[in-house]
């Protein structure tokens, strides 16, 4: 099981924890710098170094200790790192395994190709240590120095000696130390100084005199430099010596020869210099400085050896440290945002989505962390959007619950039947009113496809509204439908509409309907009442001037009036024209009661209203009658006679309204996406009164002296029977229009 990181530290345990280490660190530091020195005085002991070369050991063993130090302190470094690693591995704390996997890949690398130049490496430093102190190179070096003192010292002793002794030889032969002589002897010198090309030629005769001196251009003042008091001592012992004098201008090879007199007596000594430029003097100085060196640093020859092979050690131990530390490194690099990323991970798996991962980095796991933090960011912000959605969709449960029980509680006090019926056919809601005018229990109702409800009982013509509704592109269905029902017959009127959504996507339909068998019966109660009234109305208006002309006839006769024939025709003719005017009515309301069913056929509804048209322009040519007629509406089914007898009675009521001089329109529009036709008839008569609206259709109802009243009763009945709705309205500015909707069917 891997283990989860641990907590983050406060400020403060961080800075106590640093200070910890720095203590450890500086403890440490001093404590190597101390096994430094002894380790120092150890060896130099173990050495046995010369006094005059301490300096120098020290030195060496110095840095040679302290890269062993460092070594030391850089392996313990890592090898804590290394260590920590183990343990966190053994621990299975998360990322260790990776790290693990990191830092051996690095050693591998690194350690194949530093240990082949490792040994190759050694290899190479102990030959060229062993070919620098190989006894070849040091007797060519011993050499050199001989030949150096051999090739020039010896030369020029012996020329310096050889000049010397002829000089004073020649001297002792012409007699030059003799009074008077100087001139002569100023000669030779200058002579021999040319000749056996000496620096300085000095003749002295006593030890502390000198009798001529002579230089050459070449030496400098600086290079003149007296004799040594014991070389002239030795010279006028009569012994040749020489010695080498070194001056800050060079050196000078100096032989002191004496000048041998007759009885072995000593007069003179001559004095004869070589002189060394510096720049001779400091090339053989540098050949026996070499020989010197090499001659000190044999005595180094093992810790020399050593300290390039633990140099070169250190060097691959480093490269091999620094690897493992890289790795240890880079993986923290990666496994400390892992770890954090982890952590994260698990707070927010507990809730906690205001966690945010603090990771410097510039790479991809940077990016990983960005991104992670941007996902806890939008997972936050969804959380507070879907809490504020939720709690939204709390209030609109509360709300649609709210509204869900007022709809039902409506639905069930209403008292028209309410059926809707889903997109699958299924009846979803079923009123309590739809039950108590359907005889039908709802609870059976509910969740049911309706055809199979519907074709239970005698609903067909209800199957048949749904169909027309299904089969054309109208949104609503309306029609007045007689069922039978639980032995008795019901008049509904019923709506079906479409149900869509916002989308226009279908979602079933409704169906509305009200009982109208009580209004009906009330209704053609009232009618027939008014119907009673108005023919009593209507037969008491004959019956009067009949009963006046037969008292009139009784009375004349009974007289014997002389004018009895004339008035007999008189009143003989008023009692037949009322009893014809009684006959009519009688006629008429037969015809209205014996109204035949409507049959409709495909016809030109357009064409039939240019017949009516035609025939009242040429019988009231002082009325304008204009036609607006759609052309959309071609063939229409209807009846054409009965349509015929609707136009004449509208044109007819509109004439006498104009008292034959006017204007009357007539017009035709299709709505498609009702599916319907309206038809406009309008006048610019006087008009009807508001209050009179209500009553024209009203059989026997007429507003005209000689009208009958059936008129628009049967221009009203005829649009019904055709499933159409008629509507009156005042004209603009003036006048009646008459407005007709018919259910639009192709023939």
């Amino acid at each position: 099981m891997t283990t989860m990181p641990s907590p983050p530290k406060s400020p403060a345990e961080m800075f106590e924890e640093r200070k910890t280490k720095n203590t450890r660190t500086i403890r440490v530091l001093l404590l190597l710098f101390v096994v430094s020195v002894v380790a120092t005085g150890i060896e130099i002991l173990a050495q046995g170094v010369p006094e005059r070369s301490l300096g120098d050991t020290i030195i060496i063993f110095t840095l040679l200790n302290i890269n062993i130090i460092l070594l030391l302190a850089l392996g313990i470094f890592v090898g804590r790192n290394v260590v920590k690693l183990y343990y966190e591995r053994r621990q299975d704390v998360l990322g260790s395994k990776f790290r693990t996997k990191l830092v051996l890949t690095f050693v591998v690398l690194i350690l194949i190709p530093t240990s082949g130049l490792f040994i190759v490496g050694t290899g190479m430093i102990n030959a060229i240590v062993n070919n620098w102190f190989s006894p070849p190179v040091e007797r060519s070096l011993r050499d050199a120095v001989e030949l150096a003192h051999s090739l020039y010292y010896e030369e020029a002793r012996k020329r310096a000696a050889g000049a010397g002794s002829r000089i004073a030889d020649e001297i002792a032969r012409e007699e030059l130390l003799a009074m008077g002589a100087e001139g002569r002897l100023s000669a030779l010198l200058s002579r021999k100084l040319r000749d056996e090309n000496m620096a300085r030629i000095e003749v002295r005769t006593s030890p502390a005199l000198t009798r001529l001196s002579v230089a050459g251009s070449g030496l400098p003042e600086e290079a003149v430099r007296p004799p040594a008091p014991e070389a002239v001592e030795s010279g006028f012992r009569g012994e040749t010596v020489s010695d080498i004098v070194a001056t800050p201008a060079g050196e000078i090879v100096r032989a002191v020869v004496p000048i041998a007199a007759k009885g072995g007596r000593v007069p003179g000594i001559v004095i004869a210099d070589v002189y060394f430029p510096p720049a001779l003097v400091s090339r053989l100085g540098s050949i026996s400085t070499a020989y010197d060196e090499y001659r000190q640093l044999q005595a180094y020859r093992t810790p020399i050896k050593a300290s390039y092979l633990v140099t070169f050690l250190l060097v691959t131990l480093a490269i091999l440290f620094i690897a493992i530390w890289y790795g240890l490194y880079l993986s923290k690099g990666i496994t400390i945002p892992i770890q954090k990323l982890a952590e994260a991970t698990h707070r927010v798996s507990q809730g906690d989505l205001d966690v945010k991962v603090d990771a410097a980095a510039a790479d991809e796991i940077g990016t990983l962390v960005d991104s992670f933090n941007k996902m806890t960011e939008d997972i936050r912000t969804g959380r507070e959007r879907l809490d504020a959605a939720y709690r939204s969709l709390q209030v609109s449960a509360m709300e649609i619950d709210a509204r869900r029980a007022y709809t039902e509680t409506i639905l069930e006090n209403v008292a028209a039947g309410v059926v809707s019926v889903d997109i699958t056919s299924k009846v979803t809601t079923f009123n309590r009113a739809a039950g108590e005018i359907l005889r039908i229990d709802p609870a059976q109702i509910v969740g049911r496809p309706y055809r199979e409800v519907l074709s239970e009982g005698d609903f067909r013509p209800v199957l048949d509204l749904v169909r027309s509704l299904s089969e054309g592109e109208r949104r609503t269905v309306e029609k007045n439908l007689t069922l039978a029902i639980g032995g008795r017959s019901l008049h509904l009127h019923m709506a079906v509409s479409r149900l869509v959504d916002s989308r226009g996507e279908p979602l079933g339909f409704l169906v509305l309907f009200e009982d109208l068998t009580e209004l009906i019966k009330a209704q053609k109660t009232a009618t027939w009442e008014e119907v009673a009234r108005r023919i009593a109305h209507e037969i008491k208006n004959p019956l009067t001037p009949i009963r006046l002309s037969a008292q009139r006839l009784r009375r004349r006769f009974s007289e014997g009036a002389g004018d009895f024939p004339s008035v007999l025709e008189e009143c003989t003719r008023t009692i037949v024209q009322q009893v014809d005017d009684l006959k009519r009515l009688v006629d008429e309301f037969s015809q209205f009661a014996r109204f035949p069913v409507a049959r409709p056929q495909p016809n030109d509804l357009n064409g039939l209203i240019g017949e009516v048209a035609a025939l009242y322009r040429s019988a009231h040519r002082d009325v304008a009658i204009e036609t607006e007629l759609d052309p959309g509406v071609t063939i229409f089914s209807f009846d054409k006679e009965q349509f015929r007898r609707l136009f004449v009675n509208l044109f007819e009521n509109a004439v006498q309204a104009m008292d034959g001089r006017g204007r009357l329109v007539v017009r035709t529009r299709v709505h498609a996406a009702e599916e319907k036709v309206v038809i406009e008839v309008a006048d610019n008569g006087p008009g009807i009164p508001s209050e009179e609206m209500d009553k024209i259709f009203l059989p026997y109802f007429s507003r005209k002296k000689s009208g009958t009243g059936l008129g628009l009763a049967i221009v009203n009945r005829i649009v019904s029977e055709h499933a159409g709705q008629i509507r009156v309205a005042r004209g603009e500015p003036q006048g009646t229009k008459f407005m007709i909707d018919l259910p639009l069917k192709a023939a």
